[in-house]
């Protein structure tokens, strides 16, 4: 069976730990702690005695132990003694804690390039930058933390892999590119949305000048009819009688008022028995009627209309009306 033994070195803390084969972590209890406090070389002899005593060994070659030392402070001699103690274990290795703090954050953390990234472990301070080829400078450490680091993570020692590891700035920067991306859309939006509104504005403006339009129209229109109790009183006791009518002016014309614009006689009585239709108001005329048409009392043969409106929109109207 194969054991895997972690132990994390500070300047007067020293912890150790045991990792099963199922990857479940355990501190040693030294003493009834969970730490040793390391000053001197009969320290280090009693911290190993306590590691044989755990595992229950005379001696580190008894069992097959593989034994990683990180070293979290600055090395010392007593590191070395640590070292020439553990050294006919199956396996040995002295590891600086400088070259494992930025695999375990590049793995474990969203690092953004170029952000010093402060941690705290074991009491002492560190900090570094990762740049864009994600090379890391450790530069002097300053009071406060981003992170904190406990002895338990530097077991990615025993299992390390490469998942992840660049790909974490990778994919930062694309979700970076993204939220860019989305902004731009966002603002678009915006834009988009005032452009909405001022053209909701507009089109407001035009359909209340398009209501007020077809609400004045009707003051601006005078529609004129055949009325033989007005204009023929010889006829007035025949408003069924069929009438022929002539125009007296051409379509488009400006008729002031007080103008002739139709002549129209009885059509079972003599074409000189004629009398006429005048209007009474001033306007743009459009005929309802052609010359020879035959009409009856009250039909309507025209339309007198403001010059400043549209043919179209006031032929629209009156067809709507039903006039």
């Amino acid at each position: 069976m194969e054991y895997n033994l972690l132990i994390c070195t500070a300047t007067t803390k020293w912890i150790a730990i045991d990792i099963n084969p199922n990857g479940e972590l355990e501190r040693l209890s030294l003493d009834g702690n969970d730490f040793a406090e390391v000053h001197s070389t009969e320290d280090v002899l009693e911290f190993c005695a306590k590691i044989l005593g755990y595992y229950n060994i005379n001696n580190f070659n008894d069992i097959n132990l593989n034994i990683k030392i990180v070293m979290v402070s600055k090395y010392s001699p007593l590191n070395l003694e640590l070292f020439m103690q553990l050294k006919d274990a199956a396996s040995v290795n002295l590891i600086d804690a400088k070259t494992v703090m930025p695999i375990y954050v590049l793995k474990n953390c969203l690092v953004k390039a170029n952000t010093k990234i402060g941690i705290l472990c074991m009491e002492e301070r560190f900090s570094f930058i990762v740049d864009d080829n994600l090379t890391v400078s450790y530069e002097n450490a300053e009071e406060g933390e981003d992170l904190r680091i406990e002895p338990e993570n530097f077991s990615i020692v025993f299992r390390f892999n490469c998942k992840n590891l660049i790909s974490v700035e990778r994919e930062f920067k694309e979700l970076e590119k993204k939220q860019d991306e989305i902004k731009s859309l966002q603002e678009e939006q915006i834009g988009l949305n005032n452009d909405f509104v001022e053209l909701d504005k507009h089109n407001n403006r035009e359909n209340a000048r398009i209501r007020e339009f077809k609400k004045n129209i009707e003051s601006r229109i005078n529609i004129i009819r055949l009325n033989t109790n007005k204009s023929w009183n010889p006829f007035c006791f025949r408003d069924l009688s069929d009438y022929k009518v002539q125009l007296l002016k051409s379509e488009g014309d400006i008729i002031e008022r007080g103008t002739d614009i139709i002549s129209f006689y009885m059509d079972s009585g003599q074409p000189y028995d004629r009398s006429t239709i005048a209007t009474t108001s001033r306007g743009k005329i459009h005929y309802l009627v052609k010359d020879g048409d035959i009409i009856r009392s009250h039909d309507a043969v025209a339309i007198l209309y403001d010059p400043l409106d549209k043919k179209k929109d006031v032929i629209r109207w009156y067809k709507n009306h039903n006039l």
